[in-house]
């Protein structure tokens, strides 16, 4: 059972699974070119709730096809509250922007990886096409730099946040070409 309305912009969908075996998100491939979210809700009451989230984790996206929610929650995260992510970014790259750009992009380039991937210093080095010692350093000169150690947890989560904001910001850019 389904059913799908247009409410102003937003085109809202309910589909009623039994069981949880269905991919609800491969049977709205036909939305495929615009920004979609998916969300499970627990019954009818959960549905103010859940399209509350939807909102929410489009607002933090920029590419279009049908996302589940689950799968962007850090997008959703940023967007939810524009001051207190911008605030995050900028305790992230505001002390990079002294540094040349070759030096801001080579830190940089090393950071968002481990942002993205994580793992060790040595997966780090392979993805990078680096030596281990240049990561070790660039690690070392982000912490000096921003006081943010990825080693730790609770800085590589905040880095994570400031490097999803960074990523919708240069999405949002228009076009110079």
């Amino acid at each position: 059972m389904s059913y799908f309305n247009w409410f102003a912009k937003e085109l809202r969908g309910i589909v009623h699974i039994t069981g949880g075996g269905a991919d609800v998100a491969a049977g709205l491939a036909p939305l495929a070119e615009h920004v979609c979210a998916v969300i499970d809700a627990d019954g009818l009451a959960d549905v103010p709730r859940v399209i509350r989230l939807a909102r929410m984790t489009l607002h933090g996206r920029t590419n279009p096809g049908v996302a589940r929610a689950r799968d962007n929650w850090l997008h959703a995260v940023t967007a939810a509250n524009d001051e207190l992510s911008n605030a995050v970014h900028d305790a992230v790259f505001r002390p990079l922007a002294a540094l040349t750009d070759h030096e801001r992009n080579a830190i940089l380039e090393t950071v968002g990886d481990l942002v993205a991937h994580g793992g060790t210093t040595a997966d780090i080095a392979a993805r990078t096409y680096r030596h281990r010692n240049t990561v070790r350093k660039r690690l070392q000169d982000f912490t000096t730099l921003t006081g943010f150690d990825v080693s730790d947890t609770t800085d590589l989560a905040t880095t994570a946040i400031a490097f999803t904001v960074e990523s919708a910001r240069s999405n949002d850019l228009p076009s110079r070409y």
